[in-house]
């Protein structure tokens, strides 16, 4: 969890090699611990599962100001909180999509536009009136608890060009005799 800073709101827990968050009067939200330019892309990807809705907050200025694109059981949920509320910009029905089983979700933020994929698969793309490179980013959970297994930021920052970050790997899987390489930059 090096990736994150200390978390905005709601409860963070790392357990059996999963990053959870829970929901509680406001939704659990952590922020990635660097920022890119805003003409930079932004690829975020995520193998998590849900009890509720969760995914990731983007373009985010405060704990009541960000975009975000979430799963829960039967949808794909786009759209963005103010201080006036929970706003809703599109919803994609899905409903091979039910809580506690994971699922691969990303988005790729340029410019004005974002892009979400499910387990590789495009299933949205929509563009708003204005930058959505230019906030934070990082995970969330809306409601219930939403247990991340796997999260993958890339940009193509040039100011990230010579920056390491921490890398870790489970071995324990590798076949015995079996020639295991190790992490690089």
């Amino acid at each position: 969890t090096s990736l994150f800073d200390a978390p905005l709101s709601g409860t963070w827990s790392l357990g059996a090699g999963r990053y959870a968050g829970t929901a509680g009067s406001t939704p659990a939200i952590d922020t990635v611990s660097f920022n890119v330019q805003a003409s930079s892309l932004i690829d975020l990807s995520a193998k998590f599962k849900v009890t509720g809705e969760g995914g990731f907050v983007y373009d985010q200025y405060a704990i009541d100001d960000f975009k975000f694109v979430t799963i829960s059981a039967g949808k794909i949920t786009l759209g963005h909180r103010t201080s006036k509320g929970w706003f809703t910009d599109a919803v994609i029905n899905n409903g091979s999509i039910v809580a506690e089983t994971d699922y691969t979700l990303g988005i790729t933020l340029k410019g004005t536009s974002v892009s979400v994929t499910l387990n590789g698969s495009l299933v949205a793309s929509r563009t708003y009136n204005a930058m959505v490179t230019d906030g934070n980013f990082g995970l969330l959970s809306r409601t219930g608890t939403t247990s991340f297994d796997t999260v993958t930021v890339k940009s193509d920052d040039p100011s990230l060009l010579n920056q390491s970050f921490a890398l870790t790997a489970d071995l324990g899987s590798a076949v015995t005799g079996e020639a295991v390489t190790p992490l690089t930059d």
